[in-house]
């Protein structure tokens, strides 16, 4: 009796762990066949410079790490990841008495289309992605900055992933 309650746990418990994985996989977006996939610049629709390549890196280095893809030329790859920064917001929250910020935020507006060879759009996505900084806290526009770009990066390599 003891062991057949001890195995009715163990199934449990794997059903359980299977059933509440992560619930994605880096396969193609319904391209099973595809293998490589090439990461152009980023468009930079704001007057911030440099955001594309920071932006741009962070993606290729993601799907490096996280999706069986091989980045290659935009020529012989399957599928090519294309985006914009389409606004980059630095507003201040908070001032001390002689204008120093304090507190401010940093807001990005990202746009990533996906097309297979042939050209023909696979999906088209936008997001805001947000972080906030306080320099009392020795945090800078730059970590905050840091921050978002990750979590976009993130976000980009997930438009390449499908539910399981």
């Amino acid at each position: 009796m003891r062991l057949s309650r001890w195995f009715e746990f163990a199934v449990v418990a794997l059903l359980l762990a299977h059933a509440l994985g992560c619930g994605y996989t880096a396969a193609s977006y319904r391209e099973s066949d595809s293998r490589t996939i090439a990461v152009p610049i980023f468009e930079n629709k704001t007057l911030w410079r440099g955001r594309e390549f920071e932006l741009t890196n962070a993606v290729a280095k993601n799907i490096l790490t996280r999706t069986p893809f091989r980045i290659a030329p935009r020529d012989s790859a399957d599928l090519v990841i294309e985006g914009e920064i389409l606004d980059y917001e630095t507003p201040g929250l908070l001032d001390d008495r002689v204008d120093r910020v304090l507190q401010s935020q940093i807001s990005m507006r990202v746009k990533v289309k996906l097309t297979n060879r042939s050209g023909a759009t696979i999906t088209e996505k936008e997001k805001w992605f947000g972080a906030e900084f306080t320099t009392l806290r020795d945090e800078s526009e730059a970590t905050a900055r840091a921050e978002i770009v990750e979590e976009a990066a993130r976000w980009v390599v997930t438009c390449l992933e499908t539910p399981w």
